[in-house]
C-alpha cells in the first residue's frame, strides 16, 4: 500500500483488465470481481483467480501495428515473441508460473500459431520468433506437429526460431529436436537445475535427471544445435560442494552453461520456505536474481558471486576451444 497502485489484475489480463476499466468507467464496484486487487479503507484486497482462458486461441493478436517493427530485431531479422500455450503442470517449489497462468497446460492449435506467424511475415517482414511458453515441450506430439506444420508452411530452415524462456529437458527427444533444428531453432535452452538428485526432489522437478539429461544434450549437438544448460545456484538447502559438483559436470558437457541466481518468487512454496527462516532480505528491492537475495548457513553471497564468475570464465574457455578438443571433452 505505497499509495501509488489503486488496482492490480492478477493472471491473465486479456479479459480482467478490460473487465476492471469498463467497471470504473461505470462507476460499478469492483469488490466481487474476480482476480482483481483493490484498495477498501486503506487495506489491500486480493479476489484469488477463478478461472483461466481456454481456448486461448480466442485471444486476439497482440497489436503489432502499434510497434515500430525495426526496434525488434534479433541480428538482421525483425523479430516478435510468440506465446504457443500457456500453463504447466509442474509444481516447481520455486517457480510462479502456474501461479499467473495455471497449472493446467493450454495449448494453441498449430494452425492458430502458423497463421499468426504467417501474419507477422507478410505484413511486417517478421523472419525471427521467440515462442515464449511456460512449457512450450511439455505435449511432446503437439509440439512435433507445429514444428512440421512450420516446415510445411515455410520451408526447411527459412525462419529463425528460438525459447529464449528455455524448455524441460525431460519432454525431449531426438526427433523433436531434429524438427526444430529443420524448423529454424539454432540453439536450445535446456533447464537443469541441480545434479543432486535430494535437491531436484525437495523443488519437485520431473523426474528426468542426469542421464536423460546427457542423452538428449547429444541428440541436440547430433542435430547440429548448440546447447545451454541452466543451473540454479543459492537455493535454500543447497551446499557449496553441490554448487561445485553441478557447475563440474556441466563443464564437462557439450554445452555452455547459464548461471540462474535463486531470488524468491511471492505466492510460491519456497518463498514460504525462506519467509518461515528469515532468509529474505528486509528490502523487496533487493529479492531480485541480480542482487543474489539469499543466504544460509551453507553458503553466503560471495560463494554465490564466485560461482557465478566462475561460469563465466568456464564459458570463456570453451568459446576458445577448438571443436576437436571440445567433442574430446
Amino acid at each position: 500500500s505505497c499509495g501509488l497502485v489503486d488496482y492490480v489484475v492478477l493472471g491473465e489480463g486479456e479479459v480482467r483488465l478490460p473487465r476492471l476499466l469498463h467497471a470504473i468507467r461505470e462507476k460499478r464496484r469492483v469488490r466481487d470481481m474476480e482476480g482483481i486487487g483493490y484498495l477498501n479503507g486503506g487495506k489491500i484486497r486480493i479476489n484469488t483467480v477463478e478461472d483461466f482462458i481456454d481456448p486461448i486461441d480466442s485471444i486476439p493478436w497482440p497489436a503489432r501495428d502499434l510497434l515500430e517493427p525495426d526496434r525488434y530485431r534479433i541480428g538482421k531479422r525483425r523479430s516478435t515473441m510468440l506465446v504457443t500455450s500457456r500453463g504447466c503442470p509442474h509444481q516447481c517449489a520455486y517457480c510462479s508460473a502456474r501461479l499467473v497462468m495455471g497449472n493446467r497446460f493450454r495449448p494453441r492449435s498449430p494452425d492458430a500459431v502458423v497463421e499468426e506467424m504467417t501474419d507477422c511475415r507478410r505484413r511486417y517482414n517478421i523472419t525471427s520468433f521467440d515462442i515464449e511458453d511456460d512449457n512450450f515441450t511439455f505435449d511432446l506430439g503437439r509440439a512435433k506437429a507445429l514444428m512440421r506444420l512450420i516446415i510445411e508452411t515455410f520451408g526447411e530452415e527459412a525462419l529463425q526460431l528460438s525459447a529464449m524462456n528455455g524448455v524441460s529437458f525431460a519432454s525431449l527427444d531426438s526427433e523433436l529436436l531434429g524438427l526444430m533444428r529443420r524448423a529454424g531453432f539454432r540453439a536450445v535452452n535446456l533447464s537443469f537445475v541441480s545434479t543432486d538428485a535430494f535437491t531436484r526432489k525437495a523443488m519437485k522437478r520431473p523426474g528426468a535427471g542426469p542421464a536423460d539429461f546427457d542423452e538428449v544434450v547429444e541428440s541436440a549437438v547430433d542435430e547440429g544445435l548448440a546447447a545451454t544448460a541452466y543451473a540454479i545456484f543459492g537455493l535454500p538447502g543447497q551446499t557449496v560442494p553441490e554448487m561445485v559438483d553441478t557447475l563440474v559436470y556441466l563443464m564437462a558437457r557439450r554445452v555452455l552453461i547459464g548461471p540462474s541466481i535463486y531470488y524468491p518468487s511471492p505466492g510460491t512454496a519456497l518463498m514460504a520456505y525462506c519467509r518461515e527462516e528469515h532468509l529474505l532480505p528486509a528490502d523487496m528491492g533487493l529479492w531480485r536474481s541480480s542482487a543474489f537475495p539469499v543466504e544460509t548457513r551453507n553458503f553466503d553471497r560471495l560463494d554465490l558471486v564466485t560461482l557465478f564468475r566462475l561460469t563465466r570464465l568456464i564459458n570463456f574457455l570453451k568459446g576458445q576451444m577448438k571443436a576437436g578438443e571440445l567433442a574430446e571433452g
